[in-house]
């Protein structure tokens, strides 16, 4: 509290009580900080009142009349409560300035906390993942490869195709001769068969071969034209009673490449009869047509009875060295003619069989 003093004068003598404005003005109680805490414009105390209250009283036997205290106007009053206010508005900015400033630090703490935990889980994060990589890096450790399930179908193994073959085993070949040109002769001919022979023993095939004989301009060749062209001399009773189609077999023996003649028949029963006739020289009469070079064909050989199931054949042995015959037979309008048992039998057999099929 500011100087407070009183003075007491005894013995009649004058006693005062003086405070000034400026003592009075500084006294501070409890009401002024329960009410600045509060918000609450303090009240202002006025010099005047302050001098009013303590001077002496009109007719107060206990003070000094003649006592005197400094009034006080309204301006100065005015002034000093702007005074305050200014001062308390000045505080009240202040108090708030530095509330925000402690609520941004507060929430700048509050950002780099939450910065520096994410920072810390992202770094753990990249750490886990790399320690995982190491470990397994076959695998992928962040996002697992789903593989669809794709039904297994059944793979077939190619099928390898045979080697393409340069003739046909089902259905007959060509033979081509050039019947205007210098090797139309009996060696360019037998030249053509031998050559043929030799590409179809590299086929290896299991069945014989056919050809049909054809000039350049693919028109077929009559057999006589070509028994001509061959130098084949043959009885004229037995080649005129002989039709012009006839076919070339190839037909494999063992090791061995056999040749067979079909040639259609224009009367078969006149054939018989010039046959009994010209029995014994047939072999050497068709020897350039079916027998390979190195085999020596007798002028004459004898024929002997065979058989082919209940079908009667007849045969003659050529060369025994080499197992050469000329089997033959008049059969469904055909004369069969070939170089070995074996030879025959697989061409009179396909006859046979093509006979039976084509009955009703």
């Amino acid at each position: 509290m500011s100087d407070l003093r009183l003075v007491f004068q005894k013995n009649g003598e004058k006693s005062v009580a003086d405070v000034s404005p400026e003592e009075y003005k500084s006294i501070h109680v409890m009401q002024d900080d329960i009410d600045a805490l509060s918000g609450k414009v303090p009240e202002v105390k006025h010099a005047a009142s302050a001098a009013s209250s303590s001077a002496p009283v009109a007719g107060n036997p206990f003070l000094d009349e003649s006592a005197s205290v400094e009034p006080s106007t309204d301006a100065s009053a005015k002034a000093k409560s702007e005074k305050g206010s200014f001062l308390k508005r000045f505080f009240a900015k202040a108090k708030a300035s530095r509330q925000e400033t402690e609520i941004g630090v507060i929430r700048k703490k509050r950002l780099f906390i939450v910065i520096g935990a994410a920072v810390v889980v992202i770094l753990a994060i990249i750490i886990i993942s790399a320690i995982v990589f190491r470990g397994n890096p076959g695998t992928s450790a962040s996002v697992p490869t789903v593989v669809p399930s794709v039904p297994t179908v059944p793979v077939t193994p190619p099928v390898r195709e045979a080697p393409k073959q340069p003739y046909s085993t089902e259905n007959p070949n060509y033979l081509q001769i050039d019947t205007e040109s210098a090797t139309a002769t009996p060696d360019g001919i037998v030249s053509v068969l031998e050559s043929t022979s030799e590409k179809v023993v590299a086929m290896a095939p299991s069945l014989p071969v056919e050809f049909l004989v054809r000039d350049v301009n693919n028109n077929p060749i009559a057999f006589s034209r070509f028994a001509h062209l061959l130098g084949l001399v043959i009885p004229d009773d037995f080649l005129s009673n002989l039709d012009e189609t006839f076919s070339i077999y190839f037909v494999p023996d063992g090791t061995t490449m056999r040749r067979a003649v079909t040639v259609t028949v224009k009367d078969p029963e006149k054939l018989a009869v010039a046959m009994k006739n010209d029995e014994p020289t047939l072999p050497s009469a068709f020897g350039p047509l079916l027998y390979a070079k190195g085999i020596v064909v007798p002028v004459s050989s004898e024929s002997r009875d065979g058989s082919f199931g209940s079908l009667p054949t007849r045969f003659a042995i050529v060369d025994q060295v080499s197992g050469a015959s000329f089997d033959h037979v008049i059969f469904s309008g055909k004369f069969i003619m070939a170089t070995s048992k074996a030879s025959f039998q697989s061409v009179l057999g396909a006859a046979v069989r093509s006979q039976a099929g084509n009955q009703p």
